[in-house]
C-alpha cells in the first residue's frame, strides 16, 4: 500500500471514533467504503490537503447512546 493511503486510511480510522464491542478501535478492511455524504462535497479527495482527504461529517443519526450495564456485561461474556 502506497505511504499515501496508508496514513488516508489510518486517520480516517480515527476520524470515523468507531469502536468495536469489546471498546478495541474498529478497523477497515478491503471491502469497507465510507459513504461521499462523509465528506465535505460529497466527494473523497486523495490530495492529503485537501479538506476532503477525511471523512468529517457524522450526522447525529450516526451517533449511538452510550451502552447499557447489562449490554456491557453480555458482551464480555460472550
Amino acid at each position: 500500500m502506497k505511504p499515501h493511503k496508508v496514513e488516508q486510511r489510518e486517520k480516517s480510522i480515527k476520524a470515523v471514533r468507531r469502536r468495536n464491542a469489546d471498546g478495541s478501535l474498529w478497523q477497515s478492511n478491503k471491502y469497507t467504503k465510507i459513504c461521499s455524504e462523509h465528506f465535505i462535497g460529497n466527494a473523497k479527495s486523495e490530495h492529503p490537503l485537501s479538506p476532503s482527504f477525511l471523512p468529517t461529517i457524522f450526522p447525529p443519526c450516526y451517533l449511538k447512546s452510550t451502552p447499557s450495564e447489562k449490554f456491557i456485561l453480555s458482551a464480555k461474556r460472550r
